[in-house]
């Protein structure tokens, strides 16, 4: 998998937050901000941890890839719901990219006796 196609999910989760906003009448909250903080790996207490190094690998497979794949914004509830099922595709081929990434390292353990 491409580095450009992660970035490109990052850039449609960052896109559509703004626009959810925009329509909410909000600005950027607190969810927002961790959110995008487990994408990048910056956060204000782990910038110089060692801790850093362990869990902003956890945290962008828990809870930012998830929030990138499932499309889930104000603006498709309603009549715009049918596009999000339109873009499961493109998640769809996220998530088989990535189990095909790792496939041979799982085989690669299980076959180390």
């Amino acid at each position: 998998m491409r580095p450009q196609f992660i970035m490109f999910l990052a850039f449609s989760l960052l896109a559509g937050n703004l626009l959810c906003a925009v329509i909410d009448g909000a600005w950027l909250g607190a969810e927002d901000v961790t959110i995008m903080g487990y994408l990048t790996g910056m956060t204000n207490l782990q910038t110089a941890s060692w801790t850093a190094i362990f869990t902003v690998p956890f945290n962008f497979f828990t809870h930012g890839l998830p929030k990138l794949l499932l499309w889930d914004f104000s603006f498709f509830s309603g009549g715009w719901g049918i596009i999000r099922w339109f873009l499961f595709v493109i998640s769809i081929g996220a998530i088989w990219a990535i189990a095909s990434m790792f496939w041979t390292s799982i085989q690669g353990i299980f076959q180390r006796r």
